[in-house]
């Protein structure tokens, strides 16, 4: 059966009490309604991911 798929990405630091994942990249920072993400979604059957990314020290 075919399948039809809606994908929304962000990366950054999440902050639960606002609700708003704030990125920073070379072009400056960017403030993320995740509230509103997750509106669009509403009502529809999903898949749901959450990752935490940290980094790791190389070998010296």
């Amino acid at each position: 059966m075919a399948k039809s798929k809606t994908t929304e990405s962000y990366k950054g630091v999440f902050e639960y009490e606002t609700m708003e994942l704030t990125e920073e990249t070379k072009e400056g920072v960017f403030i993320y309604d995740i509230k509103e993400a997750l509106k669009r979604f509403d009502g529809k059957n999903l898949s749901f991911q959450l990752v935490e990314e940290n980094p790791v020290q190389p070998k010296e």
